[in-house]
């Protein structure tokens, strides 16, 4: 029988089902859009005929509605909340041009540290600790930012980084008290809970019994450093140029544990991490994200999380609904494993391929498109699933509807558009929001949907409404509130990119 050890002591929460050891060579992965660069499009349909937004109102930022003519030309307008278009930390730190102009890593503004209503405790279920809310959150709103404690670009071995922080904590008896308060050396259960004033560089706060026995240990600075550090690809407006890759440690990032369903998500600006709430949050609930691309089902999840080498067995919700019907989805769940390689490399040849790549020549992506019905109609004769769980399964199926989706588009210029913003769209894009929150992935999907719908002149204007709202407020969960001028830029950037990688 498998033994199951907890252990404490690591701020993720780590469970390893008896493992002693475990494999460093690969660290989280930083969110797409500002630290990953994804496929494009080169020719994109959707870029000269965006969403039309609605006129701005004097200097207030408030809008008067999103515009919209029907068939009979009759003026309509999607009524909005005017609350998502005031930033969160606006008095803090402009990311308006940064924003609206690409997100250059390069043209980053300098950002301050800052420490949201959050605080560390340990988790109610052995895990370890985590990061919770101290009041009730909105999706938008920005809970940290913090500068990395150290980065460094390009450095594949992490051998840079180790320097700096041996550097930084030989110098600072405090940065090694404070570095030492991240997980990943000692195992032991009643592993201190350090309070979040100890790394908020805003606060006073002065520890009344800080140990005076620290030592520097190259082992153990190793060890840490490996475990917490976060690392991706940096997005450059410029093309031409390799992609620089990030790699750091940031201390507060550090404590919040992983779910395959998270309420908050990472937004890089230079050197500086936002942690974002993606959905609404509770007060004194976990603050999670995810560790892996969640947009895939039960079995694929597993292996990613298994490959980085973090060693625990994902207990969260979704996955536990998702188990509770493995036998009944296997077949879907083995067949999408198989194709899926496939289907990417002929989706990547469709977006980047300089002649039409028509969908009889997509095998893998066609039965792909097999396998989602299928999905559908088992999850309609599921009845001891809820319906929030059915959508995080739909969700994580995304994909083998996005392929066909993708191949045809491209192919057509996404015409007619009748044959794409549809009903089933719009409950793929209702049910990725459910699963991971503040994803491009979905914010794209949303967007093309959105545009799409409104070149159909005969399309209900309830489908147009909903799929803007939801656009809309996607962009706020990838990017927090923003003023509406860079709200409207970044969903017509996000229709460059590809909504499946």
């Amino acid at each position: 029988m498998l033994s199951v050890r907890r252990y404490g002591s690591l701020s993720r929460a780590f469970v390893f089902l008896g493992i002693r050891h475990f494999s460093f060579s690969r660290k989280q992965h930083l969110p797409s859009r500002c630290a990953a660069l994804l496929p494009r499009h080169s020719g994109n349909p959707f870029k000269t005929s965006f969403l039309v937004f609605p006129h701005q109102t004097g200097n207030s930022g408030r809008s008067s509605g999103i515009r919209h003519y029907s068939s009979s030309s009759a003026p309509r307008s999607v009524s909005l909340d005017n609350s998502l278009f005031y930033p969160s930390l606006d008095s803090l730190v402009d990311l308006s041009d940064y924003l609206k102009n690409g997100c250059n890593w390069r043209e980053a503004p300098s950002c301050p540290d800052y420490v949201g209503p959050i605080s560390i405790a340990r988790t109610p279920d052995g895990r370890g600790r985590g990061l919770y809310v101290t009041c009730n959150v909105k999706a938008g709103d920005i809970l940290i930012m913090n500068n990395a404690f150290a980065a460094t670009y390009n450095d594949v071995q992490s051998i840079e980084l180790y320097a700096k922080i041996s550097a930084i904590v030989k110098q600072s008896p405090e940065a090694l008290r404070k570095f030492y308060c991240l997980g990943g050396y000692d195992y032991h259960d009643d592993m201190e809970v350090p309070n979040v004033k100890l790394f908020d560089s805003n606060s006073n706060y002065k520890e009344s019994n800080t140990p005076r026995d620290l030592q520097f240990d190259e082992k153990r600075i190793m060890h840490i450093m490996n475990v917490n550090s976060f690392e991706g690809d940096l997005y450059s407006t410029d093309t031409q140029q390799p992609a620089t890759r990030l790699t750091g440690v940031w201390f507060l990032p550090s404590f919040i544990n992983h779910s395959c369903s998270p309420n908050s998500s990472r937004l890089v600006v230079g050197e500086a991490m936002f942690i974002i709430a993606s959905r609404d949050i509770a007060e004194k609930e976990e603050i999670t994200i995810s560790y892996i691309d969640g947009m895939f089902p039960l079995k694929i999840r597993e292996e990613k999380l298994a490959a980085m080498g973090y060693g625990f067995h994902c207990q969260c919700r979704r996955c536990e609904a998702e188990r509770s019907v493995q036998s009944e989805l296997k077949e879907y769940s083995s067949q999408y494993h198989e194709l899926y390689e496939n289907a990417a490399l002929e989706v990547q040849g469709a977006v980047t391929s300089t002649v039409h790549t028509h969908i009889e020549n997509c095998p893998a992506c066609t039965e792909l498109s097999a396998v989602y019905d299928g999905i559908l109609g088992k999850l309609n004769s599921l009845s001891s699933l809820t319906n929030l769980e059915k959508q995080w399964i739909l969700g994580g199926y995304s994909s083998a509807f996005l392929a066909k989706w993708l191949v045809c588009g491209y192919a057509s210029g996404f015409s007619p558009p009748s044959d794409f913003a549809t009903p089933q769209a719009l409950q793929l894009v209702e049910a990725m929001k459910a699963t991971v929150p503040g994803m491009l992935r979905t914010l794209s999907f949303a967007t093309m949907l959105a545009t799409a719908a409104q070149k159909d002149k005969n399309q209900v204007f309830a489908l147009v409404h909903r799929l803007i709202q939801l656009a809309l407020d996607e962009c706020i969960r990838v990017y927090g509130k923003q003023k509406f001028d860079v709200v409207s830029k970044l969903m017509e950037q996000s229709a460059e990119f590809v909504p499946f990688f």
